[in-house]
């Protein structure tokens, strides 16, 4: 198959010697449950925003017997089984892709496919969420903003009045707040762990220090897995 412009792809329950498509523009994509000789697939043919997309049936029935000697009501909703067989369908749609395709020649494509993978794999919706505002460790660039937005976080929190430092003076070292610009400096130096120790903390803001140094240490060595993930693996 080539040259189509298709809206809906889908191959699944088949024995397959041989499937070739190329220069066509795929918007959505369902493989399952098929065998596969030989493929070729290439990736360009799909547009990626869409890829996560498929047709969802939404069915509900309801069943009642009702009988002189027995009355049974029983309800089966078959959206929670259609979610499982859709969330198969998917994770076997991009493995087809991942193992079958040239996908793997795109760093970028082929981390944002292993990462829909990812978060398709998630049944909770914390653990979904966890994954998708991560990047499923597959996307440094989330860890990045993450990282900012927790040093931009705690530089606010510690330019408030309420919290006290031994910060430089005047002559020496006095008790004081820390101005915006001090908190900024001493956020990123507290996230990063580095201390040089010229403002030290008083009070609640020393458990707030600590709490900035452990989401340093985890969110630094997560921008470490993502990156190996992405561009090693």
């Amino acid at each position: 198959m080539s040259n189509c412009n298709l809206g809906l792809f889908t191959v699944e329950n088949s024995k397959i010697a041989n499937l070739e498509t190329y220069f066509n523009c795929i918007k959505y994509l369902q493989i399952s449950g098929n065998t596969f000789k030989e493929v070729v697939f290439s990736s360009s043919q799909l547009v990626l925003p869409k890829l996560p997309s498929f047709l969802h049936d939404r069915l509900k029935t309801k069943i009642v017997n009702d009988f002189n000697f027995l009355k049974f009501n029983a309800s089966l909703d078959f959206d929670k089984l259609s979610a499982q067989s859709h969330r198969v369908a998917r994770n076997e749609t991009y493995k087809f892709i991942l193992e079958h395709s040239d996908v793997k020649l795109d760093r970028d494509t082929y981390a944002h496919i292993r990462y829909l993978e990812s978060i398709s794999s998630e049944q909770s919706l914390l653990s979904s969420f966890l994954y998708r505002v991560s990047g499923a460790l597959l996307k440094p660039s989330r860890i990045v903003l993450i990282m900012a937005f927790v040093i931009s976080a705690f530089t606010w929190i510690y330019s408030l009045p309420c919290l006290q430092f031994m910060a430089p003076g005047v002559v020496g070292s006095i008790r004081r707040g820390l101005t915006l610009p001090e908190s900024a400096y001493y956020s990123g130096v507290t996230f990063t762990t580095i201390g040089y120790g010229d403002i030290v903390p008083l009070g609640l803001a020393r458990w707030l220090a600590i709490s900035e140094g452990f989401f340093g240490v985890l969110l630094v060595s997560a921008f470490l897995v993502s990156l190996t993930r992405k561009y090693v693996e």
